[in-house]
């Protein structure tokens, strides 16, 4: 009982750091913001695993897309009646896909932390980036197929100019994970058990 409270505790912490990262932003270019979002999902997977670190990117999509208007603050979304769509759309906005991406990256670096056991820091940032691409990659086909726009001008106008901000975003969170295993080394599994 005490395992599993801890669990879900954890989840929904890692849930709450993705909503809260969305909440700080830096102004980036005119309409644009840079947020620290991207960072959780791949915290997540690398902290919690596969399954727990996916299943907190999930509970995150859930409650905002149902109730909490956590993504009316941290979306970037065109007003329903300019897109004919429901307010479901409006609060998710052209975020998506991203937003899909963020449970995919938590599987995927949760899966390879588990299976790989890797313990050198650039092993671990490589599979950062990996899930930062799984994330863009995930955006931009659900976008492209949603809107029939080319792949080529999405990843210009869309992803390019955020490409350096979270590359960086993605090599902290490998760094932040490296220095943990290094400091919790005696207490290694117990987090991903």
């Amino acid at each position: 009982m005490i395992k599993f409270l801890g669990d879900g505790a954890v989840i929904i912490l890692f849930a709450a750091l993705t909503a809260l990262g969305g909440l700080i932003k830096l102004p980036f270019l005119p309409n644009h913001v840079v947020t620290l979002q991207i960072f959780f999902p791949l915290l997540a997977g690398a902290f919690l695993g596969r399954d727990r670190g996916a299943l907190s990117q999930i509970i995150f999509l859930v409650i905002g897309i149902l109730a909490i208007p956590y993504y009316n603050i941290i979306a970037v979304g065109m007003p329903a009646p300019a897109m004919g769509t429901s307010p479901t759309f409006a609060r998710v906005g052209l975020k998506v896909g991203y937003l899909l991406g963020y449970v995919a990256a938590a599987y995927l670096i949760g899966t390879v932390f588990e299976e790989k056991k890797i313990k050198e820091l650039i092993p671990i940032i490589i599979t950062m980036l990996g899930g930062l691409v799984l994330i863009y990659l995930t955006g931009l086909l659900i976008f492209m197929v949603v809107f029939r726009f080319d792949l080529s001008i999405l990843f210009y106008r869309w992803s390019l100019p955020f490409v350096a901000f979270d590359s960086l975003k993605a090599i902290l969170a490998g760094i932040i994970y490296w220095r943990a295993n290094l400091i919790f080394r005696p207490f290694q599994g117990e987090l991903q058990k």
